[in-house]
This record gives structure tokens, sequence and C-alpha cells, in this order.
């Protein structure tokens, strides 16, 4: 299980920069990736988040529960 306090932080540093702090927004489709498969999906699918593949599966699973609350 993931961490959504922990999410906001790698969030804000490896997210953020494209999907923008407000996640609600749904800036390029982020309200997807609420599992780790669908942000591993899209890491892998969209070419500028190849860089992203270098996070831990427990950075994925805070991100992804951080993602989930903020939607």
């Amino acid at each position: 299980m993931g961490d959504p306090a922990a999410g906001l932080t790698a969030y804000t540093a490896s997210c953020s920069g494209c999907h923008t702090a407000n996640v609600a927004a749904n800036v390029m489709n982020v309200t997807k990736a609420t599992t780790v498969s669908a942000l591993d999906a899209a890491i892998s699918k969209v070419g500028s988040m190849n860089s992203l593949s270098s996070l831990s599966a427990q950075q994925k699973l805070d991100i992804a529960a951080y993602i989930a609350i903020s939607k």
C-alpha cells in the first residue's frame, strides 16, 4: 500500500513539472495513474516520461496513492 504523504513529495519532485501541482485539474490525464500498473503503462508509453522508470516500486505506490486521493 502506498503512502499518500510520501506520494506528494515524489509527485512534486517527479510529476508536477508537467502535470501541475493540482492533480484534480487532470492535466495530461494524470488522474488515470491511480495504480502502479497504470503509472508504469504511462511511463512506457510516453517518451518524455522514460526518466521516471528509475522510480522505486515504493515511490510508484506512493505516487499512485497520492493521485488516487487527490483526483
